[in-house]
């Protein structure tokens, strides 16, 4: 197991060319960065990152596992931002990936013969510029691309089978092979369609019994049988096997709850990965009609008992796939969600199980596209759009499992029980914790559309309300939403955590534009900033006795921002002080392009009774037509006596990875920079959305700065001292 690097002392000497290169707004003040002193370390990936070629990460998501005899497992998932989306790995370790020419994509589900794996894929045709098609790749055991002639592809490894989504093309659903034939499940024409494994050539193709079934993810048992998961028109899960010619053997299973996996072991058996309530894997055995035997996982998973949503090896979240190895060690992968999660970055999950059902390893890829949140009532709780984690700051972030510096504890989302949650429907990232006077715990999450609070019920967030720039269309999500046509709010006023059609109010008579500017503040008020200058403020109503926040249009106020202000970007609220911070564009400083978060942050004190503007600063930002030259902010936060502004690929033309601009709100004057250090191999992803950093105070006076690191699937953390001393471990 390899160790974190020491740690550093990241020293800045930007400033002087970086108000060399920017335009100075008015009564912007600008200061030599000094020395700032940090350590870097993450949670959320059981492996640190750093290098697509060279690095070790989880990847972000698994859709399925195949396993071979040796124990070497090899994952699929749609998408993997650094290019694991099919990976292998062993014995607890990342081992490597696919030799693709991205290897960014991938698809549902994973099988392989004796001589080929076979990967369901989307994948660009040709150009860089075509959209995605859907089809089955075929590497080498050891993860090379397998061409054949007229193959198709980047590497001619791949046959197309459907066009793009916005074509009525669909993703290809199960994948096996067995005695030199290729057995796809394909979900559009509702058939199994055969080819041989070496020329890929086709062979024949057969309908399900009954033919109205849509067939999913499939296994050959030790005979040779091919048994498919299937579903009914009317949503009803079964398996059923047939002959390899497509003959219906007059054998099913109709009590394996909701199949996300099928798999069997040597000695027969076939384990069935039940992402329905249960929550278990389901051990059938017998012929000719398997029967349920046993159970690996506790009834419930994750929602089991009387603590909903606690982590812990036989609790699982989201089954995905299953696997057995020669010796009869089972491998479970999980992502939050199971097969259905939708892209939402819910994460991943592998564990190996010894044949008495001991968890022997686990690796965990649970970030993307997230930031993270520190509970000012526990500062070693950190919060994300769906998890709880436990975090302790003095030690170093180590590689392998387990990892003493932080734990994965809870899932916060019970889709069981909360249906519509927002999480399950939309973009919902950049989480953020609060404590009210009254002891109230809430959660927000946003994107760029919606702004979502949670109250806690225990360690589930449960819904309480959304608030919305743009009305939502009838029949989808969410339901019972009269406004389709305007800006909206909803507030859970009966405790359900679901949508009535009286909990919904207009925010304003059509769609308004908002870009980021929502906020939930220290006081439970939410801000909404319009685009145009108009910010809504709506401030938490009293607890009305369930626990949750309430929120009405009717107590909502509407202030102009001062109207040399072009765009408002983004809100940070002060509540003990009455400071509010915007990022602004502006007639000195207008804005370019949308992408960036502004040009400029100003302070405004006594906000809400005599508005006094104490300085505006403006921060660096180039935008010109070369990707690589951009210099663009995107995310900020205050926190205590500071400014952190982040950027997706540095504040200065060196490009740091993971860059955060302190400055501070003294007077705006820049104290320096934190970037990714060598704990994390010096790179982390572009941070790119909006709400992606937060910053916490601790105690003893360091600070806590949390970033996104999409590329590699975590969340990447400073722990830094304002004085410019190492951080104590």
């Amino acid at each position: 197991m390899k160790t974190a690097r020491p740690s550093v002392l990241l020293l800045v000497a930007l400033a002087l060319a970086t108000n060399a290169v920017f335009a100075a707004a008015p009564a912007s003040v600008s200061a030599e960065p000094g020395p700032v002193g940090t350590r870097t370390g993450w949670l959320g990936n059981t492996f640190r990152g750093g290098d697509r070629n060279k690095g070790r990460w989880v990847q972000l998501d698994i859709a399925d596992i195949f396993v071979f005899p040796d124990s070497r497992v090899v994952a699929n998932t749609e998408w993997d931002e650094a290019g694991r989306a099919i990976g292998f790995y062993k014995d607890g370790d990342v081992i490597g990936k696919v030799d693709d020419y991205t290897a960014l994509t991938g698809g549902p589900a994973i099988a392989a013969d004796d001589q080929y794996i076979f990967a369901l894929r989307m994948e660009r045709k040709l150009n860089e510029s075509d959209p995605m098609w859907f089809g089955v790749a075929r590497y080498t055991l050891g993860g090379k691309p397998a061409k054949w002639p007229g193959a198709e592809g980047r590497v001619r490894n791949v046959l197309f089978l459907h066009p793009p989504r916005d074509k009525g093309g669909l993703s290809l659903t199960g994948v096996a092979a067995r005695d030199g034939e290729l057995f796809l499940a394909d979900p559009a024409s509702r058939r199994i369609k055969v080819y041989g494994t070496v020329d890929m050539a086709p062979r024949r193709e057969f309908a399900l019994a009954p033919e109205s079934d849509t067939p999913f993810k499939m296994a050959f048992d030790p005979t040779g049988r091919l048994w498919v998961v299937q579903r009914s028109s009317e949503g009803a899960w079964r398996i059923r096997a047939y002959s390899a010619r497509g003959e219906y053997a007059n054998r099913e299973i109709v009590d394996a709850g909701e199949p996300a996996a099928i798999a069997f072991a040597s000695d027969g058996r076939l384990l069935v990965a039940d992402n329905g309530p249960r929550q278990q894997v389901r051990f059938y055995a017998g012929a000719p009609q398997p029967v349920f035997k046993e159970t690996l996982g506790v009834e419930g998973g994750v929602y089991a008992g009387p603590n909903p949503g606690l982590v812990a090896d036989d609790r699982f979240c989201g089954l995905t796939g299953i696997g057995v190895d020669q010796q009869g060690n089972m491998y479970v992968s999980t992502n939050g969600c199971g097969p259905s999660a939708s892209n939402n970055g819910f994460g991943a999950k592998l564990q190996k199980f010894d044949p008495a059902g001991k968890c022997l390893w686990a690796l965990e890829g649970l970030e993307f596209l997230d930031s993270a949140d520190v509970d000012p009532g526990e500062e070693t709780s950190v919060f994300t759009k769906d998890s709880r984690y436990e975090v302790d700051w003095s030690r170093p972030t180590v590689e392998g499992w387990p990892h003493p510096g932080w734990a994965h504890r809870a899932w916060t989302i019970h889709r069981f029980k909360y249906p519509n949650d927002p999480r399950l429907h939309i973009r919902q990232e950049g989480a953020r914790v609060i404590r009210t006077r009254d002891g109230r715990k809430l959660l927000s999450c946003q994107w760029d559309g919606h702004l979502s609070v949670y109250r806690f019920e225990g360690e589930i967030a449960v819904p309480a309300a959304v608030f919305a720039r743009q009305g939502s269309k009838a029949g989808e999500w969410p339901p019972n939403n009269p406004l389709t046509s305007k800006a909206w709010m909803w507030a859970d006023r009966n405790g359900d955590g679901d949508f009535q059609a009286e909990e919904f109010e207009a925010i304003a008579p059509g769609n308004i534009d908002v870009m980021r500017a929502f906020f939930l503040d220290d006081a439970g008020t939410v801000w909404v900033g319009e685009q145009n200058g108009t910010l809504h403020r709506f401030p938490l109503e009293p607890d009305p006795g369930r626990g949750g926040p309430l929120y009405t249009v009717r107590t909502r106020t509407t202030t102009q921002v001062p109207t040399d202000i072009t765009n408002l970007r983004f809100t940070r609220y002060v509540a003990a002080s009455d400071t509010m911070y915007l990022a602004t564009y502006s007639k000195a400083n207008p804005m370019q392009t949308w992408y960036p978060m502004a040009r400029e942050v100003r302070r405004y004190d006594r906000w809400s009774t005599d508005r006094k503007h104490a300085w505006t600063i403006s921060i660096p930002c180039r935008f010109s037509d070369r990707r690589g030259r951009d210099i663009q902010p995107i995310a900020m936060d205050v926190e205590g006596d500071y400014l952190f502004v982040a950027y997706d690929l540095g504040a200065s033309d060196e490009h740091r990875f993971g860059e955060v601009a302190i400055f501070r709100t003294t007077d705006g004057s820049r104290v320096g920079s934190v970037w990714a250090g060598p704990e994390v191999g010096g790179r982390i992803g572009a941070i790119d959305f909006g709400s992606a950093v937060h910053a916490h105070r601790r105690p003893d006076g360091t600070y806590v700065i949390l970033v996104e690191d999409d590329e590699f699937a975590k969340i990447v953390y400073y722990v830094w001292r304002p004085d410019g001393q190492a951080p104590g471990r």
